[in-house]
Order: structure tokens, then sequence, then C-alpha cells
């Protein structure tokens, strides 16, 4: 006789069990026997209502004969269906018990089944042992591995199995765009179904969890072209079905599931057994499906942005992190590229933030159309967006790509009738070319997008070896340290009517620890990036008033001449504070000459003419910096004195012999005039060539400086050249 054995370790769920509708099954209480649920063929097996049955326990319907009796039985076999016969009246049936779970209770499920017929039932108990043992282990491997690619298709194995009559089988699922596509199946090709697509397999309404009987293959629906037709046909042998079990499941309000059981040889293949074995079957499936359906939902919550529908900053994180890990697997490059919108704050603020998320909207739409090949798309928040390209291609093809995408965002976009037309900077980096980690991949990426948008916008900028070398300079600039390693060099001042040193200008030089004299030109425009050129300015005037008054203590006079930046020029105590540094070190303020730019006067600094006046006063020398034509000269002088102007680099570099610059000449000999005319000293600065020298003495102007005079000097160095024996030029 057979003994049907039960899964081991913790107990399957009473409802399962419940379910099984080929044995008659009632759960009770584990130690009193009270009977709490019976299902349908308990019921008819004991003749006995639902709330009759709850009204009683075990011993009471004749399966014990004493309480004893069933305490003793269950502490020897707690886990295994015996083999135990009981006479229930007329009929001889088996009788075993499984312990199961009841919302959270421990209670013990007792099936029945009939064997008065000897034969008939040995079968029919084999069939249920070997049913409930895959059902069981069904909902097991569900709880681990329902989400995995290919785990229906397992339990589609396992359900031709054990459905004696069933040769193959499949499982239609619902799209979101209502079209049903195989999800799995097991005796047909699952690459070929995989092709096909359905909009209605069946014209007429199935009933909704009921098992229906389909005879013939009447699976393919009118809309299948020939094409899919084929794919289907080429599947395995649909063709050939005589008859197939067909159950609907609901997923849930708008989707739909059909599972198939096909016979291939016999239209009367499937008796009520099989029908109520795909049932049970196909309620696993419809669970399954159900919570597949509401991990994915939690999954796109957990990863996706809601506006967009791209992946989130989560999301990218670990695709980046998986991208780099590939690289190093393959030794090819990964490219990160960072997006921003430009002037998108500008938009919230005037069309507000639901006008804004529309752009958002358009924008990211724009760009997954255009992507790179390869390449996926995420969004941030806000405005920012990133570009993961694997392997990308070669720079110029790439450059094209990333045109692209600045061209196809720039394209007018109309929303509640407001046409715009906006713009977005792209920064990119690769790895592992310039980053050693996906943080520095990040992090550079960010630097080339920084400097897209500070160099005009509607732009992208790759990080290269140049970029590179700015970071560094920047992380550097913010090192504590970084103010006590700029110096003051000093370039002397020839007057052209003595050829001696009239004064010097303080020239700013970063001592860099490695790269060793850095040029203010490379330098002092990453410090107004950091900025931290406001505190560096008063820190290097003071130090230029110090070495003035060391000077003065060994006899030594002379002009300093000192740039103003407009970051200092805007502060509001400018005024009071290079007055208390004079003050300070004891020097007086006719022999501080402060150089201001022009664009400073005019534009930057709303009031600097008031500010410049007030300098003035006191005894300061002003020096109207770079002037270039003279434009904005007069209205400057209206409402101060200037002591000089210094002409543009720029126009003495076009100085040559050849005299192809008329240009440069003109604005020159406009100056130089005007400064006559006003009574204001015209110095020209990078004075490199005789020819120079000679042009702009010709053309009127009185003090020069460049490099034909003398190189920029060390304090010890400027200190000998300002000696008496030292003064005369060569």
């Amino acid at each position: 006789m057979a003994i049907m054995q039960f899964p081991d370790g913790p107990e399957v769920d009473a409802r399962t069990l419940l379910n099984v509708s080929l044995a008659a099954v009632c759960v009770c209480e584990r130690d009193s026997g009270k009977i709490l649920h019976a299902n349908r063929v308990m019921r008819d097996l004991l003749g006995r209502s639902a709330e009759e049955l709850r009204e009683l326990d075990v011993i009471q319907v004749g399966l014990w004969d004493s309480a004893e009796q069933r305490r003793t039985a269950l502490e020897e076999n707690p886990y295994l269906f015996v083999d135990r016969t009981v006479q229930l009246g007329p009929l001889s049936v088996r009788h075993g018990w499984q312990p199961a779970q009841l919302d959270g209770r421990q209670v013990l499920a007792e099936v029945v089944v009939d064997v008065s017929v000897t034969a008939e039932g040995e079968a029919r108990l084999e069939r249920m042992g070997n049913f409930r043992r895959i059902l069981s282990e069904v909902v097991r491997e569900s709880l681990k591995h329902g989400s995995e690619v290919g785990f229906h298709s397992w339990v589609l194995e396992q359900l031709v199995e054990t459905i004696e009559p069933a040769e193959a089988a499949s499982l239609l699922v619902q799209s979101d765009d209502g079209l049903f596509r195989f999800e799995a199946a097991a005796g047909y090709d699952m690459e070929m179904l995989k092709r096909v697509w359905l909009a209605k397999p069946y014209s007429n309404n199935l009933p909704e969890g009921e098992p229906t009987l389909v005879r013939g293959f009447e699976r393919v629906d009118e809309s299948l072209d020939d094409e899919r037709r084929g794919w289907l046909e080429a599947s395995g042998r649909p063709a050939a079905i005589k008859v197939t079990i067909v159950t609907p499941i609901s997923i849930d309000e708008r989707s739909l599931a059909i599972l198939h059981v096909d016979n291939f040889s016999d239209a009367d293949a499937f008796d009520e057994e099989a029908v109520s074995m795909a049932r049970d079957f196909a309620q696993h499936l419809g669970v399954m499906l159900q919570r597949r359906k509401l991990e994915e939902a939690l999954r796109q919550q957990a990863h996706y942005d809601k506006l967009t529908g791209l992946p989130n900053r989560r999301y990218f994180d670990d695709k980046l992190s998986k991208a780099v890990s590939e690289s190093n697997r393959t030794g090819r490059q990964v490219a990160l590229f960072l997006i921003d919108i430009d002037g998108f704050k500008q938009v919230n603020d005037r069309f507000g933030h639901a006008f804004g998320d529309r752009l958002v909207q358009v924008v990211t739409r724009r760009l997954s159309n255009r992507l790179p090949p390869g390449a996926s798309l995420s969004r941030w928040g806000g405005d920012e967006l990133a570009m993961i390209v694997p392997d990308p291609p070669d720079p110029e093809l790439l450059d094209r790509q990333l045109q692209l995408l600045l061209d196809e965002v720039k394209r007018p976009i109309n929303l509640d009738d407001q046409e715009l037309v906006n713009t977005i900077s792209i920064g990119g980096c690769h790895y592992p070319r310039y980053a050693a980690s996906p943080g520095s991949l990040l992090m550079n990426a960010d630097s080339a997008l920084y400097r897209a948008k500070n160099t005009g916008r509607n732009r992208f900028v790759i990080f290269d070896e140049e970029l590179n070398a700015r970071v560094a300079l920047e992380r550097d600039i913010r090192d504590p340290g970084f103010l006590d390693q700029v110096e003051l060099w000093y370039h002397p001042r020839i007057d052209v009517a003595t050829h001696t040193v009239c004064g010097v200008e303080a020239l700013a030089r970063w001592n860099h620890p490695l790269r060793g004299l850095v040029s203010a030109a490379e330098f002092i425009p990453l410090a107004e990036e950091q900025n931290v050129l406001g505190k560096l300015g008063m820190t290097l005037l003071d130090h230029a008033c110090a070495q003035l008054r060391r000077w003065l203590d060994q006899g030594l006079s002379t002009m300093l001449s000192f740039n103003v930046s407009r970051f200092e020029l805007s502060q509001p105590d400018f005024v009071e504070s290079v007055v208390k540094l004079t003050q300070r070190h004891n020097v007086a303020t006719h022999m501080l000459e402060l150089q201001i730019t022009e664009d400073a006067v005019v534009r930057q600094v709303p009031d600097a003419a008031e500010k410049l006046q007030r300098l003035s006063s006191v005894g300061f020398r002003l020096l109207l910096d770079d002037i270039q034509s003279g434009y904005a000269s007069l209205a400057v002088l209206r409402q101060f004195r200037l002591d000089a102007f210094k002409i543009s680099r720029e126009y003495v570099t076009a100085l040559e012999p050849s005299g192809t610059n008329t240009g440069a000449v003109r604005v020159i000999e406009t100056v130089t005039a005007l400064g006559r005319d006003l009574g204001v000293t015209v110095v020209a600065e990078g004075v490199e060539t005789s020819f120079q020298r000679d042009m702009l003495i010709a053309a009127g102007c009185a003090q020069l400086q460049g490099f034909l005079f003398s190189p920029v000097l060390s304090a010890e160095e400027a200190t000998v050249r300002l000696r008496p024996a030292e003064s005369q030029t060569a």
C-alpha cells in the first residue's frame, strides 16, 4: 500500500490544502480536534453542512475512536500522511494529517480519501499525493524565485508532469497595451512564442477563474497575421491540439492572464479531476502574477522617476556601478555625461513649477529619441539628468552625437501658447581614462558640466588633461594654505623722459608646492570661481603695503601699482580697508596707485565712481586699466580725477613693422590724445620690441612697461633694481 509523505519543514498554508479538491480536507485545532473549516469534498463525504461541522470535532465525526488515540498518533507521526484506514459508516477510507498554518495559527489539516474501490482509490491517492507535493513545492519555490526569468515556465513543466493527460501548457499575460503575450510555456519553443502577440485570444468571454474545455486549434484570433501565425506554428504542435483546458486568471482590474493546458491525442482526455487540478494551478499562478505585479510597481516607484518614467538616481547609481565593473572586466571605456537644462530656474520662477515639469518631460523625450546607441538616460530630480554610454565611439563621432542632443533640445517648444527656445549644457568624462572610481567619474563629469555652463551654455565639455589640471588647481585653491602660497612679484615701469624706473606693478604669482610659479592669468579666474578672490586681493594688498614700507626703510622711494578686482571694489568697506592698510604700514597714500579696469567702473560695480572719488580725495593715485578706445573715460572723468590710463596689451602687441594693424594705431593715438587733453599720464604695457617702444613714444605714451625693459622680478630682485645705480635702463 502506498504511503504519502508531506513536505518537511514549515507548515503549509491551510487554505492551500482546502483548495485541493481531490481529497476531503478539514482544518481543525491541533490539540482539541475542533473543526474550523471543511472543504466541499469533506462536507459531501460526511453529509453535513459547514455550519454543522464547525460545531463538532474530528472524534465526533468518526475519524478517531478517542482523543487519546489521536494524541498518540500525532506524537508518533507529526508530519506524515499515514496509511490509516478508517471505517466511516459503509465507506472504507484512508485518513492522514498535515500540520498547517491558518491566519498565523498552528492548526492541523486532516485528510480523507475514499478507497472503497481499491485499485481506483490507490491510483487516485497516488495522484493526489503527487499533486499536493508538487503544488507545495511550487508555492515554496515561488517565494524564492518567483521573479526570476523562466520560473513560470518551470511551473508549467510541473503542471504537465502532474496532470497526466497534459502534454503541453502555455501562459498568456495581458500587457499594459491591452495585448496578450506569451509569458511561459512547457512543450513549446518559447523563443518562437515570444514573437507572437494576440489582440483577443477568444471571441467569447470566458468565465473568470473557471476552466473551460476548448476543442481544436482555436487559440488564434482574427488579428493574427501570416508572420505571427508562422511563428506560432513553428513553436511546436499547436495545430495538432485536440483539446485545451482554458482558465482565465484575473491579475488586477486592468489585466488578465490565460492558462492553457493542451492534449494532442484525445479530445476527451481531460476529466473532472484534470480540470480541477488545472484550476488549482491557475489560482496559484494568479497569486504569483499578482505578487510580481506588486513587486514591479514597488520597483518602479523605487527606481524610476514618476514625472518622466526615466530611471532615478538610485537606479542610476546601480547602473553606473555595473558599467564600471563591466569596463574593468573588458578593458573598454565607459562615458558618463551630466546634463542640465539651461535657465531652468528662471522658467520655474516665471511660469511656475507645473510648467517647468512639462518642460522637463519634453526635453527628456527629445533626448531619449536621440540617445547614442546603447546609452541610457536617468533623471536625478529638477533639471538634472545623467547619461551613461558604454563603450563610447571615437571622439569625432561622439562629438557629433552630443551635438545632435544639443540641436534636438534647442528646437522651439510650444507649451500653453508659450514658445520657448531652451538649451542644455553637457559635461562628460571617460572611465578609466580620466577617473579611477565611480565617485571620481561623477566628480569629473560635474567639473566638465560646470565648465560648459560657465563658458556660454548650450555646449558640451568632455573632461581631458587640460580640465584635469584645472580641477587639480581648483582643489588646491580651496586648501587653507593657498593664501600663504601666493606671492607678489614686481614689474618695473619706465619713465620715457628720464629712462629710469618710475614705479613697479605688483603681480600675483602662486608658488605652487608641485608646479612651481603659476601666473595670475592661470589661477586668478579659478580663485574667482571658488569665491576666494576678494579675500586674496586684500591679503595681497596688505603684502604690497608691507613691501613698500620695507623699501622706504631702505631709502628706496617708488610708486607701487596694485590691481584692484571688481570683488574688492564691490566690498562696502573697501575704501576704509585700504586707508587702514596704508596707516598700519605707515605708507603715504600717494605712493600707492590703484589700477581699476574700465569695465568694472562702467558696468560691474554700481557705486564704483563714488568709491573712486573718495580714494582720490585722500591722495591715492588711480589708473584706469585696459582702456581700449576711451569710450567711457570722459564719463568717468566727469565724476572724479584719474591719474593715468593704461593701453590694453592687445593693441601694443598688434604694433608690427609691416604697419598692417591700422586699427590698433588709431586706438593708441586716440587714447594718448585724450590723455594729453585731460592731463592724464598714458601708460602702455606689454612692450617687447624696440619698434613698439618707438611707436608708443611717438604716439605720446609717458610710461612704458614690458619685457623689453625688464622681466618680472622677485622682491629681492626688485630691491636691487630700485637702487639708484641700477635704475637706468639698458
